[in-house]
């Protein structure tokens, strides 16, 4: 059986988020029907009933979000953009090309005034199936796609979604992304998960191993991800208590952090500061 189930997109939709469907066909008919698949995070706000105008417009606590479509295959681009008649920039990362919308009138109640857009058209993230394109996202949470299936619009998506929704837990599912840790911070900080699911754990455990042993992520490589960002990865994983303690033991002699030290009500400045191993001063029951 497989894991992926495929719905009507207007029976998967929560009832109050129909019409903002409706606009998302309305305005990306042109990518749909080039056999593109809308996926991600976008999606999932989408099918969760939430609102489609905080996501894009109105996020709290960082940048707004943006809607991710996976082409079919790379060549499709050309035809995309002509037909839109949307400017795009090549993405910094290299994996996609960014565009930026207005709304039209009709759509904008439920899109909000403007869309940021990334058109993905790395090869290896192109696809004309939707479940192959579901199925490369590091989380099942985002396991969801909105494309045309023999002309309807359709939902494809994990069959344990809603479980995992329900209980906001993250499923990382793979340990190929060099920014899994910032997104798994990010998700659990502005998108209200409370931790993740036992079954992540060693998919977290490899991507440390990565990190730890300086071994290259393909998609670093690609997008010429600085270290300190796995770095503060990293950092953010074990602050948040995400990633399992042992593992700590790897870090040993790695990095090391400066501490501040101020005399008690002295507001001045700091009197002192030292440099530690960031990793021992952790497995010692510091935080610096």
């Amino acid at each position: 059986m497989s894991d992926y189930i495929q719905v009507p997109a207007q029976e998967f939709v929560p009832l109050n988020n129909l019409p903002a469907l409706r606009a998302i066909l309305h305005t990306f008919r042109v990518p749909l029907e080039e056999g593109c698949t809308i996926a991600g995070g976008f999606i999932r706000v989408l099918c969760r009933g939430d609102s489609i105008v905080d996501y894009l417009v109105r996020q709290v606590g960082g940048a707004c979000g943006d809607i991710d479509i996976f082409l079919p295959k790379p060549q499709v681009m050309k035809a995309i953009t002509t037909k839109m008649a949307i400017p795009c920039q090549r993405s910094h990362a290299g994996f996609g090309w960014n565009a930026h919308r207005k709304s039209p009138l009709e759509v904008g109640t439920y899109l909000g005034d403007s869309q940021s857009i990334q058109f993905i058209d790395y090869p290896d993230f192109c696809s004309p199936d939707p479940i192959e394109v579901v199925d490369r996202f590091d989380f099942t949470n985002v396991a969801i796609g909105l494309s045309l299936v023999e002309g309807q619009p359709t939902i494809t998506v994990h069959r344990r979604w809603r479980e995992l929704e329900t209980q906001m837990l993250l499923d990382v599912r793979n340990s190929r992304s060099p920014f899994l840790g910032h997104r798994i911070n990010k998700y659990m900080k502005r998108r209200g998960y409370q931790g993740v699911t036992p079954d992540s754990s060693h998919h977290i455990t490899n991507w440390l191993v990565k990190c730890a042993s300086g071994e290259k992520f393909q998609l670093a490589e690609k997008s010429g991800l600085h270290p300190e960002l796995i770095k503060n990865g990293v950092i953010s994983l074990f602050e948040r208590g995400v990633a399992p303690k042992q593992d700590i033991i790897m870090f040993l002699g790695k990095w090391e952090v400066v501490v501040y030290d101020r005399k008690e009500g002295d507001y001045s400045g700091f009197n002192s500061t030292e440099t530690i191993d960031w990793a021992l001063n952790l497995m010692q029951g510091s935080n610096p």
